[in-house]
């Protein structure tokens, strides 16, 4: 297990956990935006019981092997223009042969209503939410393979 796990906006509260030996010994030498207040942990039980609830961790699985898939397909048919695919779940991301054609293949995504970032020098990330479905996924492919093509 890591040494220490830091978390935030995606859990609508900011927290840590940590190996004992890192606990600090002085009170809030560590501080999140919400110091605890209580109705952030309800909003965050709210969430996490939706997570459950509707199985959106199982969801994510499935989804990100369509996604790695597809993505590694259009990879190996595109060797010159996307390399290096890579992550886990949905939480994914492949590199470009360089920065400008990254943020070309970018601005095209955009002007098509995708919504994904840049990172690092040539590289593209993914980070849809827990709710992305597979249907989803395919019409992202379908879409980058179409401007890749281009």
């Amino acid at each position: 297990p890591p040494d220490l796990v830091v978390f935030g906006k995606k859990m609508l509260t900011g927290g840590y956990y940590m190996k004992e030996r890192y606990i600090p010994k002085e009170p809030y030498r560590i501080m999140n935006t919400w110091l605890g207040e209580p109705t952030k942990i309800m909003l965050l039980e709210g969430v996490i019981d939706t997570i459950m609830d509707e199985k959106l961790l199982e969801q994510v699985e499935k989804t990100g092997k369509v996604l790695q898939s597809g993505l590694k397909k259009i990879q190996s048919k595109s060797i010159n223009k996307l390399s290096s695919v890579r992550g886990l779940g949905t939480f994914c991301a492949f590199d470009c042969n360089s920065q400008e054609e990254r943020n070309t293949l970018l601005q095209e995504m955009h002007n098509l209503g995708y919504f994904i970032a840049g990172c690092g020098n040539k590289s593209i990330r993914f980070r849809p939410s827990l709710t992305c479905e597979e249907k989803h996924v395919n019409l992202f492919l379908e879409s980058l393979k179409s401007v890749i093509q281009q």
